[in-house]
């Protein structure tokens, strides 16, 4: 097996095991196809040349180094939209974070901000830019989007919930009936909560995923365990 052949093994094996794209140079895929070609033409016209085995091996480990880096900078590239790409904050707004996946050759920065304007184009498509100062919209249902139904408006942020019930006095109690800004619960999250919220206690809190297991201000707890968004945990 020559030096090339074993680099696209090892090259196959960090794909398969890392999260993130292997380092491969950015002249990778022009070396792949030179490399394939100088094995047909070692070959020749002979159907028995040994050769024909290193060529079928080499297309196929580079076809799944291939896929797999597609498949990581397909998904960085969704996941990138997603985290910059606010659809109900006011007008939206397209805010790329610095997220972009390292090691990538020229072709494939090529692939991953295509992708990027595709779907930073399609979330402009299907939800208009609404102004709301003015009340003016892109599309259509003006009137919907500026005056939902109680049961579309976006609901209350729970950090603001349990400071408002703070402020009024509305504290939940402890089994003795006493109420306290120092009394803590552990709570199971049923649901993901990607935003920090800022505790009655003046901490910062989150985010949340489904099945963390937290201790919150009780306060905090409360709020999260009516809005069916946790349970409170017991330990005997």
């Amino acid at each position: 097996m020559d030096e090339f052949f074993q680099k696209l093994r090892r090259i196959q094996k960090k794909e398969r095991s890392e999260s993130g794209l292997a380092r491969v140079g950015d002249d990778f895929y022009q070396r792949v196809h030179s490399y394939i070609e100088d094995l047909l033409e070692s070959v020749g016209n002979d159907p028995f040349a040994k050769e024909h085995y290193l060529i079928r091996d080499t297309q196929r480990i580079a076809t799944e180094i291939c896929e797999r880096r597609e498949h990581k900078i397909t998904d960085s590239a969704v996941m990138n939209v997603q985290r910059s790409y606010q659809l109900f904050n006011g007008r939206p707004q397209f805010d790329l974070q610095d997220t972009t996946p390292l090691n990538m050759t020229p072709e494939e920065e090529e692939l991953y901000f295509s992708l990027i304007d595709t779907l930073k184009a399609f979330r402009e498509r299907i939800i208009p830019s609404i102004d709301i100062d003015t009340g003016e919209s892109s599309g259509r249902g003006d009137e919907k989007a500026m005056n939902p139904p109680p049961e579309d408006r976006e609901p209350e942020p729970l950090d603001k919930i349990a400071q408002s019930r703070a402020d009024r006095g509305s504290e939940p109690r402890d089994r003795d009936g006493n109420a306290g800004l120092d009394d803590i619960e552990t709570v199971l999250i049923f649901d993901e909560i990607p935003s920090r919220i800022m505790g009655v206690d003046e901490k910062v809190y989150g985010p949340f995923r489904p099945q963390d297991i937290v201790t919150l201000p009780s306060l905090n707890a409360e709020v999260f365990i009516n809005a069916k968004k946790g349970r409170r945990m017991r330990y005997s």
